[in-house]
């Protein structure tokens, strides 16, 4: 084999490694901000659950407990 042949060998099997590199490290960046995302709206969740037993706590303990829908 030639020596132009090697050395375009060389730089197109380095472009593609490169290229893998760069397409693994996006994939990477897009899923952490996804799970950043969903433990964001997880915590809100059970925010609002904390807040919805706090509320029929209280309404409990004033004897005017009333149906809250979704309970």
């Amino acid at each position: 084999m030639t020596l132009t042949f090697l050395t375009t060998l060389r730089i197109v099997v380095g472009f593609l490694v490169l290229q893998t590199a760069r397409g693994l490290l996006f994939i990477g960046t897009h899923l952490s901000r996804v799970g950043w995302w969903l433990a964001d709206r997880e915590d809100m969740i059970r925010q609002q659950k904390t807040m919805i037993h706090v509320i029929k706590q209280a309404l409990e303990q004033d004897g005017r407990r009333r149906r809250i829908p979704g309970s």
